[in-house]
């Protein structure tokens, strides 16, 4: 399997999707992982993103399953927790946990916002890989096309030594800059890695989803932030 690949959610995923967004928006946290420093969220942008993050994690399932039809189901939560409560992963495969993002389509980064990897280190849910995603949205309707497109993979174990950071050329992004290339201002420090850095090709990929099936590279290395 080579990246980017697509994945069209049916009209029944689609429509679970946004009845998740919808419900769960009201319990969820005004600041995302309790970040005061970013501007707090508006119920309806808090429902968008968790519809964004959503469709990606359906496609994720799919595009996987599809792929390695060995691998057991993984299987997504689409229970709405009380205010202040989160998931433990958004998806699992063979006990490796996967963080599954989605952005908007048009976008040429993934981010990996620093409250995010703080807040799951203390409470010990950090994952062992990220997957990215492009999430198709009509941008004048404010509405998703229901196609996804997944970008690639990186271990967090990428995050964890000063050479692996540079190797992999991820970049420090800091709140109040813009990404790269565009007017996009950040709300908060990221680290930032274009979609063509990632893990992608077909060896990439295989090997990844090889480490989670056989066992190894389990163990969660913590991740470094620089001052």
């Amino acid at each position: 399997m080579r990246c980017p690949i697509d994945y069209v959610l049916t009209q029944q995923e689609l429509e679970l999707c946004i009845n998740f967004a919808r419900d769960s928006a009201p319990t969820q946290q005004d600041y995302e992982f309790g970040e005061r420093s970013t501007g707090a969220r508006t119920a309806f942008e808090i429902s968008r993103d968790n519809l964004i993050g959503k469709i990606a994690e359906v496609a994720f399932k799919n595009i996987i399953e599809a792929n390695y039809p060995s691998i057991p189901e993984i299987n997504l939560d689409f229970e709405v927790y009380e205010r202040g409560k989160y998931d433990e992963q958004d998806a699992s495969i063979n006990g490796y946990n996967i963080d599954v993002k989605g952005t908007r389509e048009g976008g040429r980064w993934f981010l990996i916002e620093w409250n995010k990897l703080r807040f799951r280190s203390r409470e010990n849910k950090l994952p062992q890989y990220f997957a990215a995603f492009s999430v198709g949205w009509d941008r004048l309707r404010d509405y998703p096309s229901g196609k996804a497109t997944f970008q690639g993979l990186i271990p967090i174990a990428w995050l964890s030594f000063p050479h692996a950071i540079k190797e992999a050329r991820i970049e420090i992004l800091r709140k109040d800059s813009f990404i790269p290339n565009t007017g996009t201002r950040l709300q908060t420090d990221n680290y930032g890695i274009r979609f063509c850095h990632l893990i992608r090709s077909d060896k990439g990929i295989n090997a990844c989803i090889n480490n989670m099936v056989n066992g190894k590279e389990k163990e969660v290395l913590d991740f470094i932030l620089p001052e």
